[in-house]
């Protein structure tokens, strides 16, 4: 459980997200996949550097969502999708996912 919530003692002063950490507005803190390499997968840079390259979006954050989603054990499933159908508008940082929460209840 430490893994999830490490150094977060007074980071809520200045942002409502840290890491693997979001802080809602009345006080539950909850937890989201996050991985905190922002570049390229090295067994698929090439085609993770072409997707950055050929969208308008942050590259770090692309990253990140791609390795946060590479680390859910579900990979990518069309969830992680902001339109539901392809890896350039991946936005597994910026859900709340209750299987995540299953798990860690198990745990």
């Amino acid at each position: 459980m430490i893994f999830w919530v490490d150094r977060i003692e007074n980071v809520f002063k200045t942002s409502v997200t840290y890491r693997r950490v979001v802080y809602l507005n009345d006080n539950p803190i909850l937890n989201r996949f996050w991985d905190d390499l922002p570049m390229s997968r090295s067994e698929l840079y090439k085609e993770d550097y072409e997707l950055a390259h050929s969208i308008d979006r942050n590259n770090e954050v692309l990253y990140r969502d791609i390795h946060a989603a590479c680390k859910t054990v579900w990979n990518f499933r069309s969830c992680w999708f902001r339109n539901g159908e392809n890896l350039a508008s991946i936005q597994t940082t910026e859900i709340i996912p209750v299987d995540l929460y299953s798990l860690m209840f198990q745990l």
